[in-house]
């Protein structure tokens, strides 16, 4: 069996939509030069679990069938090129060509929205679900918010994330770099992901001043300006570990390794065992039959199939191959498709 690059067949049950959220348009800020990785490359097209990091952002979105506004700049053929060959439906592209923050990424793509409210999401969080985009459409919806943002309690101070700051029943969001206060007092932070009233973008957006310091456009400024207009902030408040964002290598790793148990749990429910699980690798796009066995130090990649009843011994390597039901695979064996 040929390899896989971007696991297609995967990609075909991620892009396909689940349910429907009427009046709403994705845009993912994916301009970034993801400076803290030190590396030649994008962040978004690291690979976690055997798919880039932007496909991992835009699954969720694209399940829950809406347009998708793609907001590109460091790099941006090759992120593109991810979204092209994946086939991810109903995706348009816009450039920024001079990284000046989210704010300005966003005034980017003011001119391809299509809906009255607009979830905006940064490309740098792979954790992100439709459970959290339908939450928080939900939150919007009742409480008929102008912007709505996810939070989350999290007091590490070695967490860089801007904070949720409520003084006098005004709401806003102060970025980690300028935040002076005590984190105890405010033990909320941004996650990274907004639902704006498409009306209220027109007429503020372009109102987001440069800030001082960073000569930066922050999209969390719109959060003061709608509170000091008394327009209605919602939030709602989820677990950390499910909007985790990744800016250095030692983040991708940690990232990586909670998406990896998710999958392997998924298996264990399905009635396959796991020896030692946290030594073992899967991929995004791997089936596993009941009652199969994986032994410690195992790696499976996109494209494998193991059928029932199989025992794959230690430190095996399976890589886009075909294991028929009651097969048994010897220790340190490597095998490519």
């Amino acid at each position: 069996m040929k390899k896989i690059t971007y696991a297609f067949s995967i990609l075909l049950t991620l892009f396909t939509s689940t349910q429907t959220i009427e009046n709403l348009h994705g845009v993912v800020l994916a301009a970034g030069k993801s400076r803290r990785f030190n590396t030649d490359y994008s962040k978004l097209s690291a690979p976690i679990c055997g798919l880039p990091m932007i496909l991992h952002v835009i699954s969720p979105l694209a399940q829950l069938d809406m347009p998708i506004t793609l907001v590109v700049g460091y790099k941006k053929e090759i992120v593109a090129d991810i979204i092209t060959k994946a086939k991810v439906p109903n995706v348009f592209l816009t450039e920024q060509q001079e990284q000046l923050g989210t704010g300005h990424a966003l005034l980017c793509a003011i001119d391809t929205l299509q809906a009255d409210n607009i979830m905006v999401v940064n490309g740098d969080m792979p954790l992100v679900s439709t459970e959290t985009i339908q939450a928080l459409y939900d939150k919007h919806i009742e409480t008929d918010a102008t912007i709505s943002i996810v939070t989350s309690y999290c007091v590490d101070p070695n967490i860089e994330y801007g904070r949720i700051v409520e003084h006098d029943g005004k709401t806003e969001v102060i970025e980690a770099k300028h935040f002076t206060y005590d984190i105890h007092d405010y033990p909320y932070v941004n996650a990274g992901i907004y639902l704006i009233s498409r009306d209220f973008l027109e007429k503020h957006l372009q109102k987001v001043q440069q800030n001082s310091v960073t000569g930066e456009f922050y999209i969390t400024d719109l959060v003061k300006i709608a509170s000091d207009n008394n327009h209605t902030v919602a939030t709602i408040a989820v677990p950390f570990e499910t909007i985790h964002g990744v800016n250095t290598l030692k983040q991708l790793a940690h990232v990586e390794h909670m998406i990896c148990n998710n999958i392997i749990e998924s298996f264990m429910n399905q009635g396959v065992r796991f020896i030692k699980p946290d030594s073992i690798h899967l991929d995004v796009d791997v089936t596993i039959g009941k009652n199969t066995i994986i032994h410690p130090g195992v790696h499976i990649y996109n494209g494998t199939t193991i059928g029932k009843n199989c025992i794959i011994k230690p430190f095996v390597i399976l890589d886009g191959v075909i294991v028929p039901d009651n097969t048994t695979i010897d220790a340190y064996s490597n095998l490519v498709g």
